[in-house]
């Protein structure tokens, strides 16, 4: 079990030293990643990195919606085992690239895609009241409970309420129709993020007038930074 009083930095680096996989018959990832940063100039960002699958080797997914409405995948694998596999359907186009995550400190990391004119991300992470009790929350409830629509909707509604994130599901349908299951594991706030795409200054992470989603994921109006247990299935 990862010991989720650790800091951001030291818990990523002891699942990616030890990443178990939950028994089952879904496809099944255990990472973590920024749900989502929404930024003045109207770009959104997003981070996935599964340090183990079940449907190929870990990998490192970037997602990106510009300001037209546009969504890019970069992932560092095949499309068919990385994010495209459950979210291509929603998306404009994806690229194989190479993706780096580097850790600056305990609570702050860069992310650098090497597509076309490339991408880089910072992000600095920070504990509040509400990802502290949620994290508690978390790692104490049943694993069973995951299992139930109507009581991981019931989880979503009280994170909803507590991290003032707007929509916020756990559950639902990708845009390619397999139905998704994330269980946080530890949770952090998204303090602070910048962003330079393509050469381009996307400004300083905001909170949206609207939210967007792809499928039934929606991405959070606040940044939230989680290590996660996901379930894909039919």
């Amino acid at each position: 079990m990862l010991k989720t009083r650790l800091n951001p930095r030291d818990l990523v680096a002891a699942l990616e030293a030890n990443p178990v996989l939950t028994s089952g018959v879904a496809d099944r990832f255990l990472g973590y990643g920024v749900m989502g940063v929404y930024f003045p100039s109207g770009d959104l960002l997003a981070l996935r990195r599964f340090a183990a699958t079940t449907v190929g080797p870990g990998y490192v997914s970037v997602w990106h919606r510009d300001r037209t409405g546009r969504w890019v995948f970069y992932q560092d694998t095949l499309p068919h085992q990385a994010c495209t596999r459950y979210f291509g359907a929603g998306i404009d186009a994806a690229y194989v690239s190479p993706i780096g995550i580097v850790w600056g400190g305990a609570f702050s990391f860069n992310v650098i895609v090497c597509h076309g004119r490339g991408l880089e991300w910072r992000v600095e992470l920070s504990r509040s009241g509400a990802t502290t009790l949620l994290t508690a929350l978390t790692v104490r409830l049943p694993r069973q409970i995951w299992r139930s629509r109507t009581l991981v909707r019931g989880f979503s509604a009280l994170a909803r309420a507590a991290l003032g994130a707007g929509r916020f599901r756990l559950e639902g349908l990708t845009p390619n129709t397999q139905r998704f299951v994330a269980r946080p594991v530890s949770l952090w706030r998204v303090s602070s993020s910048r962003a330079v795409i393509g050469g381009r200054d996307a400004g300083e992470a905001i909170v949206p007038a609207e939210q967007v989603r792809l499928g039934d994921f929606w991405i959070p109006a606040r940044g939230l930074f989680a290590v996660l247990d996901v379930e894909m299935s039919r």
